[in-house]
Parts: C-alpha cells; sequence; structure tokens
C-alpha cells in the first residue's frame, strides 16, 4: 500500500505526539548531584494503539529502527510536558542521552541545578508523574488497509521519523482517546462532512476515500461508510456501538455478582434487558 502519511501530516503542517506509560524515574547519583538523571522510555516499538481524530482514525505501531536517523542528527531537548519553559536536558550539549533497545527510544536527561528540575524531581520521586512522550513531525510510513471488511481501521506503520522535537517526561501519559472522542457529539457529523474532501491534503484524501469504500462494521459486518464509532482497534456502527457498550457494562456488572446481592442482581437484568432492546432495533 502506497505511503500517504507524510503527504497526510505535512498538509496540516502539525507536531504530533504520542505518549507511554512505561515507568519514567529519577536517580540520584551516587557521587554528587550532577550525576542524578531522569530514565524512561519515550517510545515503545510495535505497540499498537488507536488515534483517533475524530474525523479521521487510525492503528499505529512504530517499527524498529524508526529513531536512529533522529539520534544521530536531530537536536533533541528532554522537556517537562513538551514545556519549552522546563528544559531537563540537551543532546548537543551531552546532557541528554538518546538511545534504541529492544523496548524502543530510551532517554536519560541530566538535568541543571534550577527549580524547575527539583520540582520535577519531587513530582518524579513522590510517583505523581509515571510517563513519558516525544513529539516529532513529518513521518515516513506505511499504510496496510487489507482488514478493514473485518471491521479494523487502517493500520500505519512509521519506518523513520523526519525530526524528533523532544522528550518528555508528562503528567498524563496516554495516546489520543478512541472512545471518549468516539463517544462524543459530533463524530459522525465531522465524518459526514469529510465525503467532501476538497483542500483536504492527498494522503488524508485518499486513505478516507478508502475506508468510505471499505471499512465493514466489526459487530454486524456490514458496510459502514462513514458514519460510524471507533471502539478499540475497530470500527462500527453507531448502533452496534451501542450494544457493545452495552454488552460490555452487561459483563463487568456479571463480573461483580460474585457478592450475589439483590441489588447487583437487579443491575444486571436490567443490562441484560437493554441489551435485548438494542439488539431488537438494529435488526
Amino acid at each position: 500500500m502506497p505511503s500517504a502519511g507524510r503527504d497526510l501530516f505535512q498538509g496540516f503542517g502539525m507536531i504530533e505526539h504520542r505518549a507511554v506509560t512505561a515507568s519514567v524515574v529519577w536517580r540520584d547519583g551516587k557521587g554528587s548531584a550532577e550525576s542524578a538523571s531522569i530514565f524512561g522510555h519515550a517510545a515503545v516499538f510495535n505497540k499498537e494503539t488507536t488515534i483517533d481524530l475524530s474525523v479521521f482514525a487510525f492503528r499505529e505501531r512504530i517499527a524498529p529502527g524508526a529513531f536512529t536517523k533522529n539520534i544521530r542528527q536531530d537536536d533533541v531537548r528532554a522537556l517537562f510536558n513538551h514545556d519549552p519553559n522546563y528544559v531537563l536536558g540537551r543532546n548537543r550539549n551531552n546532557t541528554l542521552t538518546l538511545a534504541e533497545d529492544s523496548i524502543g527510544l530510551r532517554y536519560e536527561a541530566r538535568p541543571p541545578k534550577t527549580t524547575a528540575a527539583q520540582d520535577v524531581r519531587q513530582l518524579l520521586i513522590g510517583g505523581y508523574v509515571t510517563g513519558s512522550s516525544f513529539a516529532f513531525s513529518d513521518p515516513e510510513d506505511e499504510w496496510d488497509e487489507s482488514e478493514m471488511k473485518k471491521g479494523k481501521l487502517p493500520l500505519r506503520t512509521i519506518r523513520t521519523f523526519g525530526k524528533l522535537i523532544d522528550v518528555s517526561p508528562v503528567t498524563f501519559p496516554a495516546y489520543p482517546s478512541a472512545d471518549s472522542q468516539a463517544r462524543s457529539n459530533g463524530v459522525t457529523t465531522m465524518r459526514e462532512k469529510a465525503t467532501d474532501v476538497r483542500g483536504l491534503p492527498l494522503g488524508y484524501k485518499r486513505v478516507l476515500q478508502s475506508m468510505e469504500k471499505n471499512l465493514h462494521c466489526r459487530r454486524c459486518g456490514k458496510h459502514l461508510g462513514l458514519g460510524w464509532r471507533t471502539r478499540g482497534r475497530y470500527a462500527l456502527h453507531e448502533h452496534c456501538a451501542e450494544s457493545f457498550d452495552m454488552q460490555r457494562e452487561r459483563t463487568d456488572l456479571q463480573a461483580r455478582v460474585e457478592a450475589r446481592t439483590p441489588a447487583a442482581f437487579t443491575r444486571l437484568h436490567a443490562a441484560a434487558a437493554q441489551l435485548a432492546a438494542a439488539d431488537r432495533r438494529r435488526v
């Protein structure tokens, strides 16, 4: 499948952020304060994640070796929450070390003696901040659309990054939310409006048109068009997503019925009735 990503995101002129929940820690130096460091992983290889941009959604993973050129060439900072006012390290002055390992992109920053760095130290030691993120632009990628008729969103595999901008310990280590955005009002309207693709970048236009033609509902197997919701890596009709949510709620309630209280049984039967009613409406 031809690459669409460079044109897609260059068309927006956007800097993207990705985050991981892998632990980031503060290491106090054994010899002196100057040897203290922040250590973590800013990216994980081959971990598939759903990116939902409301009008456009896809699965994404990063291929091993994607950061090789950036580690060698780019001027990268370590920041806190991607904020340039909180600089924790820089590879050009040897206070930030970047490397790829079997997990992903590993970084170690040796922060300056600033109040901001000491604040970050307290946040990391206290467990208030536990995740990492990285900022990038102009990725080169490949798109796999072969499983869209099975209800899966297209898969974007990032092979290289045009520029690695920063790595950051972050307060909220999360990718753009799939479920929360999918449930918000106006998502379907935005996707329906996206059928008018004039003015959109070529890569965006091509993938979106392919999704309109080939994407099928994971639950009922019928053609989706552009009026869909995301649930994890899958796309569903709105009513199928509703049934999916009810089924999940019923399963959760069933797991809680272990106490066998009358109230738990009442909630379980109510959820089952709602699910049956939703299925009847779908038929």
